[in-house]
């Protein structure tokens, strides 16, 4: 077994395998993984192959030891073999509507059918009555119709049939939606994590978000995020709130601030009084926006039930033309039975959500039927550069080197003050310094931290200094050559630079950015090759801007862009007649989100970009947005092939009807066991095609492959 890692963050780590796991499975690998050294907790999905791990220590260190995990066969436990725990529960669907069958018919004296029938006949006349005093003829009307007039004919059993197999395919119905709900819900379960309640004794006791109560004192230490919407009651700190306002800088907060779930703590302590359950609550809005509302339902999807509800008229005037002509109720009670609306209007749904369903076991989050339909139709896409088309986990990708100083001690030294405080730029020295296995014990004096600036302290008695230019250059007054400036200068177009001093004495300049993600290259060559306009939405420098641009083929790029720039290109390219997909990251681009015909957004995205979004990449996977075209494309073969087969299998049926070569009640039965078929053929998953990516397959993310060491000796002055 194979693990990848999807995100990660401070203390925990999300990973999927390259198989499913059982209900055995699923305890198997929980112990297991428990027995690593420094795990602490582990959530293991219900549904899929995704997990999460909490955990102390070392991050490469667990990560060597995940992929040396072996795990014999999970899938060999004899409670898995055969039936998943999605198809026992279909299979209980089944055998409950048959028990009840068999209690309420089949087991049931003659005498006692027909008052039972009627009945059970009962609760389908209000609904029919409610659609004729609005003087409309929907699906409902027509089976009230179908099941009354056979009674009328003393054919009970031609009722009941009708009545058990509308109720199975309302259990279906009920049962596919539950399930997708779950499925979804699932997917965004890794959003919940647990939190440090102070106990009543002063003590701390590590708690699930789901037992965290309105009022309760939960304790946050820096680094950690910021589990529910609290009030500050003690302590004071930097929180960075940049996934709810997308701005990068922490904010101070103190005693009587509001805090919010998801932003996280710079440095400080907090403890907070909890004032809502906000984490839970995202999650069911988010879930009740995907399910409900216009969007969820998908052009085809509309279609076809406004086609339903059409034919129901077509069903009365046939069944008036053929009593007309023939004299005969029986044959004219054939259009009532066999009824086309009621088999589109059940499996147009299913197919609908079954494609949801799929793209949600890829940690794709779907808020509505019509945007995976709609998405192989776009025929633009835009792209955010910082954060969407690369990550937004910062590297260390140069060490300039100045004064005599080597990369090795410029990588100590600030190390050694980073690793007190956390702040993206800073960690990802830190990290730098664990990759060439570089010690950075401690070594310095008291630590100053100035807010936007840097850190001050001392080494061996000497004053060190690392920030940025305007707090080491200027406020600092270390002085800076010519030479070094030309040096600088030209990494600067490319790279955001951190410096440090060493006694007053320029030592050395960090060049950090923000690789690319996994499979933007490939991504960006799969989607020009499919005939799509690529273009590129930045606020960065045209340098920087248009070099990337080029090493990803992007053909359109506009730089140095404010947010209504980016609104107004959207607006520009939809007035052309272009269908716009928008795939962006922060607060500077919902305005453009908005506008768009389809907006996309990773998960790592500020809340209200993820608000605004029609589509959320729960994976930070660029690859998804292939996977959700090849979806797209599948979605519309499903449909359309679902439709003919409809009408062809149920117009042989009339056929067969009319010319006497069926009687009524098998036509009945025939006509609803075909809509059983189309139902269970409707939850059948997807066929996409799909095209192998060039590092498909690895068992980690690219950026995880790539965070090797630069050279020794590399851009040194």
């Amino acid at each position: 077994m194979r693990f990848k890692v999807e995100h990660s963050g401070p203390g925990r780590l999300r990973v999927s395998s390259n198989s499913p796991f059982g209900p055995a499975g699923r305890k198997v690998l929980r112990e297991r993984l428990l027995a690593l050294p420094g795990v602490t907790r582990v959530t293991v999905y219900k549904y899929g192959s995704g997990l999460v791990l909490e955990y102390r220590g070392s991050r490469a260190a667990l990560l060597n030891a995940l992929q040396r995990l072996e795990v014999l066969d999970l899938c060999q436990d004899p409670g898995d073999i055969g039936i998943a725990p999605e198809e026992r529960e279909l299979f209980d669907v089944f055998y409950e509507a048959a028990l009840r069958r068999a209690l309420t018919h089949t087991l049931l004296p003659p005498v006692v059918r027909a008052p039972v029938t009627l009945i059970k006949s009962l609760p389908f006349i209000p609904p029919a009555l409610r659609a004729l005093r609005q003087r409309r003829l929907t699906v409902e009307v027509l089976d009230a119709t179908a099941i009354v007039v056979s009674q009328l004919m003393g054919d009970f059993s031609t009722a009941s049939s009708i009545i058990f197999l509308l109720n199975l395919g309302e259990d279906l119905e009920g049962w596919v939606e539950t399930r997708s709900r779950e499925r979804l819900e699932g997917s965004l379960s890794f959003l919940s994590h647990s939190a440090w309640v102070i106990t009543e004794s002063g003590g701390l006791k590590e708690t699930a978000i789901a037992d965290v109560r309105v009022g309760d004192h939960v304790s946050v230490t820096s680094g950690r995020g910021i589990p529910l919407d609290g009030e500050v009651l003690r302590g004071r700190g930097m929180v960075n709130e940049s996934t709810l306002t997308g701005e990068p800088l922490a904010v101070p907060k103190t005693v009587g601030d509001a805090v919010y779930a998801s932003t996280v703590v710079e440095n400080g302590e907090l403890t907070l009084r909890v004032t809502s359950l906000a984490t839970e609550s995202r999650i069911s809005q988010i879930v009740r926006l995907m399910t409900g509302g216009e969007n969820f339902q998908s052009p085809r999807q509309r279609l076809n039930q406004t086609r339903a509800d059409a034919v129901v008229a077509y069903n009365f005037l046939g069944a008036a033309i053929t009593y007309a002509l023939t004299r005969s109720v029986t044959r004219a009670l054939l259009f009532l039975l066999v009824d086309i609306s009621c088999v589109l209007k059940i499996s147009t749904p299913i197919v609908v959500m079954t494609a949801m369903r799929q793209m949600g076991d890829q940690q794709v989050l779907i808020k509505g039927g019509r945007f995976v339909e709609e998405f192989a139709q776009a025929d633009t896409f835009v792209f955010d550069k910082t954060g969407t088309l690369t990550t937004t986990r910062p590297l260390v990708m140069d060490v300039l080197t100045f004064g005599g100083f080597s990369r090795e001690e410029v990588i100590r030294y600030a190390a050694c003050l980073e690793e007190h405080y956390y702040h993206p730029i800073g960690h990802a020295v830190v990290e730098q310094a664990d990759r060439e296995n570089i010690p950075h014990d401690e070594m310095h004096g008291e630590l100053t931290y100035i807010v936007s600036h840097g850190i001050q302290s001392e080494i061996d008695g000497k004053r060190t200094v690392i920030g940025s230019r305007h707090f080491v250059i200027e406020d600092e007054g270390v002085p800076i050559t010519a030479e070094q400036e030309a040096v600088i200068a030209e990494q600067a177009q490319r790279y955001n630079l951190l410096y440090f001093s060493i006694d007053q004495q320029l030592a050395g300049v960090f060049c950090i950015d923000a690789p690319l993600r996994p499979n933007a290259r490939q991504v960006m060559d799969t989607l020009r090759a499919q005939g799509k306009h690529l273009v590129m939405l930045t606020g960065d420098q045209q340098a920087r801007a248009g070099e990337l641009a080029a090493e990803l083929g992007i053909e359109e790029v506009h730089s140095e862009v404010f947010p209504e720039d980016k609104h107004l290109f959207v607006q520009q390219q939809q007035r052309r007649g272009r269908r716009v997909v928008m795939v962006g990251d922060g607060i500077n681009d919902s305005a453009a989100l908005h506008a768009a015909d389809i907006a996309v957004v990773m998960a790592e995205s500020a809340d209200l970009a993820q608000q605004v979004a029609d589509v959320v990449i729960l994976s930070n996977d660029l690859g998804a947005l292939t996977e959700l075209g090849h979806m797209s494309r599948g979605l519309e073969r499903r449909l359309t092939g679902l439709y003919t087969g409809i009408i062809g299998v149920n117009g042989g049926l009339l056929a067969l009807g009319l010319f006497n070569v069926l009687p009524g009640n098998l036509l009945a039965l025939l006509h609803n066991a075909s809509t059983i078929g189309f139902s269970l053929y409707s939850l059948g998953d997807l066929e996409v095609e799909r095209f192998a990516l060039p590092n498909e397959g690895e068992s980690l993310p690219a950026s995880e492959m790539r965070e090797r060491p630069p050279e020794k000796g590399s851009s040194t002055a």
